[in-house]
């Protein structure tokens, strides 16, 4: 079975060829299509197919030449990391080949053949399985559901650039700020919601996340607007990343559905509010009724 797998992202592509190779099983022919200047540190693809982007081309400007080596291979799915510039990438190169992008994906398994998957619906209000009725399956998975397989790829071949139809100009870029631990694949994560009003609140939750060898992530509210807390940071949501650690510490959460499917893989949840009503209590494993300003203090001085 032919599969094909693009991100990115170096380590959530390692990801999906490893997915890709467990969902298409016993003889997988996985082809990771990889930008140039990464493509040789790729792991455990049957091929990587190198496409070098010109320097004034946005990443995403790169969805007609997958398309095209898509229709040249015809694999029964295509994998695609579920990121900003993932699913702007998916909607194009499904568009382009006549199928559908099923996005946000929970779970994915084989049935009579093709892929059925489980995403969600409604800003995550709701599940449901789904199959694409095209030719190939355009799917768009988030990180950490899958662990990078060891071995090294095959070969390695340059593609051809096909340039957009509807061209877009990179006039410049800016890096922007980030914290050194990547949100989505640290196995604690302290979360600041939109209780935290300064940068002594955050400080405080930092603090607790360092003593727990952890990261701090946050809710949309807090990287939006002039004074934005992490506007440097993903936030955790629906619309930002997953994550799926093994500790969840909600500082000043309020609960809203778009931001608890983010965390709700999370093998423990804790929840610190002082509305003991708060919609964030229904999706916690503990929580803890108070002002988190003195709350988190305490905890962190309970850890030393």
């Amino acid at each position: 079975m032919k599969a094909f797998v693009f991100s990115e992202e170096l380590d959530l592509l390692n990801e999906l060829v490893a997915g890709a190779t467990q969902l298409a099983g016993e003889g997988a022919e996985v082809t990771a299509i990889a930008l140039s200047d990464v493509a040789f540190e790729v792991k455990g693809a049957t091929k990587v197919l190198s496409v070098e982007l010109p320097a004034d081309a946005p990443v995403d400007a790169v969805a007609p030449s997958i398309a095209l080596a898509v229709e040249e291979a015809q694999p029964v799915f295509v994998l695609i990391g579920a990121t900003r510039i993932g699913h702007s990438i998916a909607a194009r190169v499904a568009a382009k080949l006549g199928t559908s992008a099923i996005v946000d994906a929970k779970a994915v398994e084989m049935v009579d053949g093709a892929p059925q998957v489980l995403h969600m619906l409604f800003g995550g209000a709701a599940l449901r399985n789904d199959v694409a009725t095209g030719p190939v399956s355009v799917i768009t998975l988030p990180a950490a559901m899958y662990e990078p397989l060891g071995a090294a790829s095959g070969s390695v071949e340059a593609i051809n650039w096909v340039e957009p139809a509807a061209k877009v100009v990179k006039k410049g870029t800016r890096k922007k700020e980030a914290s050194s631990k990547d949100v989505t694949t640290e196995k604690v994560v302290v979360c600041g919601g939109a209780g935290l009003k300064s940068r002594d609140d955050l400080a405080m939750i930092e603090d607790l996340a360092n003593k727990l060898d952890g990261v701090t992530g946050c809710t949309r509210p807090l990287t939006e607007g002039a004074d934005a807390l992490f506007s440097g940071e993903p936030y955790i949501g629906c619309s930002g990343v997953y994550v799926r650690p093994d500790l969840y510490i909600g500082v000043g959460v309020s609960g809203q559905t778009q931001h608890t499917v983010g965390f709700e893989d999370a093998k423990v949840t804790v929840a610190i509010n002082s509305d003991k009503n708060a919609s964030i209590f229904r999706y916690s494993d503990y929580g803890i009724v108070g002002d988190f300003r003195a709350v988190v203090p305490a905890l962190a001085s309970l850890i030393g």
